[in-house]
């Protein structure tokens, strides 16, 4: 798809996906903390069940921080429940939550059904990205991971914002959110999020974005920008996730 393709990574040719405030309100620091969890198989019905219960635990207890889950729909670890909250400080890790016997629940009600599971923190950069409050939080998003090249970072995101800015300015009706890892990823890696309705959205359009990008800036600097882009990249992820509201977390108002 072209939006896919325009973000993936503008190659012209991925905890909820919080919708990101308006960038005149935007914090410093609007963190994402995901825990990543493989069930065993045959036991998601159990984990989900006990999911369930640890959520109404935290119900009970008041907590104000939401969790929203996703479901791995496609890729290598297609399954996979992601469990996230987004809208983070640094300050806020460190934040109890008031849960009495919070992680007592994780280890003996939830452990048992989990094969592994792993914590990233993704820093996610609202100038680049453009994600209404009016997305709420999507159905479906497709994720793309970039892991990038030593020394490549400078280049990569300048041209990023570049074409960024373009988009937003130019193409309106396109939504996604750029972001970088902070602590559990793998080495230098950018992380682009695109939110869908249903599989249906994820059919390319019939936009080509290098090709506006072109008319409006010139064949040399969109060929300096596509490059600087592509050159950086290592390799690449994509899939897909749907977003489980039954197993989510939302805080009482």
């Amino acid at each position: 798809m072209q939006r896919k393709t325009l973000l993936i990574l503008l190659v012209c040719a991925f905890v909820a996906l919080t919708p990101i405030p308006a960038q005149d309100d935007a914090p410093a620091e609007f963190l994402a903390m995901a825990h990543n969890v493989k069930v065993q198989p045959g036991h998601e019905l159990e984990f989900e069940a006990a999911l369930k219960n640890h959520w109404a635990m935290h119900n009970k207890a008041g907590d104000p921080q939401g969790w929203t889950t996703w479901v791995q729909l496609t890729g290598k670890n297609t399954g996979m429940y992601m469990i996230r909250s987004a809208g983070l400080t640094w300050a806020d890790l460190d934040k109890e939550n008031g849960v009495e016997g919070d992680m007592e629940d994780v280890l003996g009600n939830m452990m048992p059904h989990i094969s592994w599971s792993g914590t990233k923190i993704t820093q996610w950069d609202l100038e680049m990205s453009n994600w209404p409050d009016s997305i709420g939080t999507p159905n479906m998003v497709e994720l793309t991971v970039f892991h990038l090249k030593p020394g490549t970072e400078k280049g990569f995101y300048h041209a990023l914002g570049a074409v960024s800015e373009f988009l937003k300015e130019n193409v309106t009706d396109w939504q996604w959110a750029w972001g970088h890892g902070v602590s559990g990823h793998s080495g230098g890696t950018a992380v682009l999020a695109i939110p869908h309705e249903n599989w249906a959205s994820f059919k390319d359009d019939d936009i080509n974005m290098w090709k506006m990008l072109e008319e409006a800036k010139g064949r040399i600097e969109t060929d300096l920008l596509m490059e600087e882009i592509t050159s950086a990249i290592k390799w690449q992820e994509n899939y897909a996730a749907m977003h489980r509201p039954d197993l989510s977390y939302t805080p009482a108002e």
